[in-house]
């Protein structure tokens, strides 16, 4: 059994001219039932006021980031200098820009959540306001043909979703907590447990498009949910995780995860602590800049 992760990163573009983020939907004029084509299987499309990006999974940190780098420069060189992409993740729209039919259409597919093994309502969203999500696709590629049912069958695909929310769902709220949008992004969606079974495994979609603004917080959000996906086939840490799951689930609701961070360094190890320390504090420049995108 091999695990890879992908991710449907969703981004906003800012219009240089008027210094203002501004509608995807004319500037891509492709929607996701007829994304533009990218290099090795990677398509992008507008969703809503968005663009959002379709990308084969990776193996790897390494292979990850090199995916979506190149992902984002070739989108990028189609759109022109005019634009720029930023991993915002929310931000009230201009009435103008959410005229279009498409831009008041919000997710078409049933959300679960984890802890109330439950369907979700769709939020109620209304006006101006979007947001942009960093979902994380966790999958199997033996999955037509698995030789062990995790990931697959059972309980194992929520104990994956509520590890997900410990090992990488309580640090990226830590480290996203100095965004006001963030926490904003909470009022519609990234709650926790909120998930979507795959054929393949599952669709993690707590985290907002904060961890997309540099290849070092990618590498990081692929190395934590690797470490989730061991963790949750471990009985140990499972049962502790379900003995402050609602510690954890109320952290991420509420953008304060303080006091969940002693039992995240517990399944983390030293290394990805320090890893996650160090970009709590990380100095983040223009995704362009971040990404090399010329």
């Amino acid at each position: 059994m091999k695990i890879t992760i992908g991710t449907d990163p969703e981004l906003m573009l800012f219009d240089k001219q008027s210094s203002e983020i501004v509608s995807a939907i004319p500037v891509i004029a492709r929607s996701k039932y007829d994304p533009k084509e990218l290099s090795n299987g990677s398509k992008c499309y507008y969703d809503n006021t968005l663009i959002e990006f379709s990308v084969n999974p990776a193996r790897n940190e390494t292979e990850f980031v090199s995916i979506l780098q190149q992902a984002f420069s070739e989108a990028s060189a189609s759109f022109g200098n005019q634009y720029e992409m930023v991993a915002k993740p929310s931000h009230m729209m201009s009435k103008k820009d959410c005229e279009h039919k498409d831009a008041i259409q919000f997710g078409c597919s049933e959300e679960f959540c984890a802890y109330d093994l439950r369907k979700c309502e769709p939020p109620e969203a209304g006006g101006t306001f979007r947001s942009g999500g960093g979902h994380i696709h966790i999958g199997r590629d033996d999955y037509k043909e698995p030789s062990s049912p995790f990931l697959i069958k059972g309980r194992s695909k929520v104990n994956v979703i509520k590890m997900m929310d410990l090992v990488v769902g309580v640090p990226f709220t830590g480290i996203e907590s100095n965004d006001p949008a963030a926490l904003e992004r909470k009022k519609l969606y990234g709650r926790a447990g909120r998930h979507r079974p795959t054929p393949y495994g599952v669709e993690y979609r707590v985290l907002s498009n904060y961890w997309v603004k540099s290849p070092v917080l990618a590498k990081l959000a692929y190395k934590l949910s690797e470490r989730a996906v061991e963790a949750a086939q471990d009985a140990s840490l499972i049962e502790l995780m379900e003995e402050n799951q609602e510690a954890v689930r109320q952290g991420i609701d509420i953008g304060n995860t303080d006091s969940c961070m002693s039992i995240f360094r517990k399944i983390a190890g030293k290394d990805l602590c320090k890893q996650v320390d160090l970009a709590r504090n990380q100095k983040i420049d223009t995704l362009n800049k971040e990404w090399a995108i010329n």
